[in-house]
């Protein structure tokens, strides 16, 4: 009886750790599109690895380095183009 309430408890311990493993990169990544949402377009995702999470996570920074290439080429493009309507 011993024996299988110690194989239960660790059980449910292996079953927490690995969950917490998977959910937390995915949760900081979550955060991250959070912030973007809210118009935050510095973040960056702190989240590595080789797995699938981590390969989101760098497509993510990449996204968002490119976001914010556009944003600011149209704020130039924008001004340049009001310069030239008030010459």
């Amino acid at each position: 009886f011993y024996w299988t309430l110690l194989c239960v408890a660790v059980a449910i311990l292996l079953a927490a750790v690995v969950s917490h493993r998977l959910s937390s990169p995915i949760m900081r990544l979550r955060r991250s599109m959070q912030a973007v949402e809210q118009g935050d377009f510095d973040v960056a995702t702190d989240v590595s690895g080789g797995n699938e999470i981590g390969a989101l996570a760098r497509d993510f920074n990449i996204m968002i380095t490119q976001i914010k290439e556009l944003m600011q080429r149209n704020a130039a493009e924008q001004e340049q183009k009001r310069k030239m309507f008030f010459c």
